[in-house]
């Protein structure tokens, strides 16, 4: 019987981590040169990332670790997924982009974009339930 593949993400979505990392000297480097290698593929296994950000939440007891580190994304860490979303004419159709094609980044991501009235959401999840809210509230939410 084939063994079932694991979902991968790009290890784009490693940057910020990495950034982030760089930031805190008072960490062990040895999680530091994790990341960075981890960066140096094209695409890793969701798991190994979550792994990673995990690692970062022990060591660092934050709770909020997700907030701590998309505060290290920068413009262009997201590349291709960036530009078509910002080429959009409007927030409902970034969104709808977003959605589409999240998965070129992660292929456990799990985007919904909800319509009310006038207003458009999107709603940030994941295939694999043990991740929803790890990047909201850190490891044993």
């Amino acid at each position: 019987m084939p063994r079932s593949r694991q979902p991968s993400c790009s290890s784009l979505l490693l940057r910020p981590l990495a950034r982030y990392l760089s930031a805190r000297p008072d960490l062990p480097g040895a999680l530091a040169v994790r990341v960075a290698r981890a960066c140096d593929h094209d695409r890793i296994p969701v798991a190994e990332a979550v792994e990673l950000t995990q690692r970062a939440a022990e060591l660092t007891a934050e709770p909020a670790i997700g907030l701590r580190i998309a505060m290290f994304i920068a413009l262009g860490d997201f590349e291709v997924l960036e530009w078509v979303a910002t080429s959009a004419a409007t927030w409902r159709e970034a969104n709808q982009v977003v959605c589409r094609y999240v998965r070129v980044l992660n292929e456990a991501a799990d985007y919904r974009q909800i319509v009310c009235a006038d207003k458009s959401h999107l709603m940030l999840g994941s295939a694999l339930a043990s991740l929803t809210g790890l990047f909201l509230v850190g490891p044993g939410a």
